[in-house]
């Protein structure tokens, strides 16, 4: 899947979203669990938790990042984010690897619990890497407005992404 079919390109056509409460999100909740092959979503809030951005959450916050976010899969070689795209979506590493690549050349490797896809969407500007699936990935994936909303609701999330920007910017 690449950046023209991957979640940036379906929030911009609104005709594939489903109402939040729909039966659909339902099914794809339970499917989503079942893939994981976790059978509630407490097991899930807990895999929600062993990621850092998340760490410091209590169950009830993590339940409400798990139901503005959705669940996508690649494939390995796919190409999740694509340089100089517009993108609209924060992705977070669940399972797999991945690469970031800047002109033809990798400069980070994202395994579970990393982060990307953040700087265009708090910009609104073209993407500045590409990530590359390195293995089989599935990423929780949060859209500007659902990301906008968790953020309020949820103000700890922006002191994790800001703390872990600075560190990007500092090279730590």
């Amino acid at each position: 899947m690449d950046a023209q079919h991957g979640p940036d390109r379906l929030r911009e056509s609104r005709k594939f979203r489903r109402p939040p409460g729909s039966a659909y999100h339902a099914a794809e909740r339970l499917s989503s669990l079942l893939r994981w092959g976790f059978w509630v979503a407490e097991d899930r809030t807990a895999a929600l938790a062993h990621v850092p951005l998340f760490a410091h959450f209590s169950k009830r916050q993590l339940r409400n990042v798990l139901e503005q976010a959705s669940e996508y899969e690649y494939d390995q070689g796919d190409v999740i984010v694509k340089d100089g795209t517009l993108g609209h979506t924060l992705f977070v590493l669940i399972a797999g690897k991945a690469r970031v690549v800047k002109s033809n050349r990798t400069v980070a490797r994202l395994s579970p619990g990393d982060f990307f896809g953040e700087i265009a969407v708090l910009d609104r500007r073209p993407r500045t890497a590409s990530v590359v699936a390195d293995s089989p990935v599935t990423c929780l994936v949060l859209h500007r407005e659902d990301l906008r909303k968790v953020l309020g609701e949820e103000p700890q999330i922006a002191w994790s992404m800001l703390s872990a920007l600075a560190s990007r910017l500092r090279g730590d």
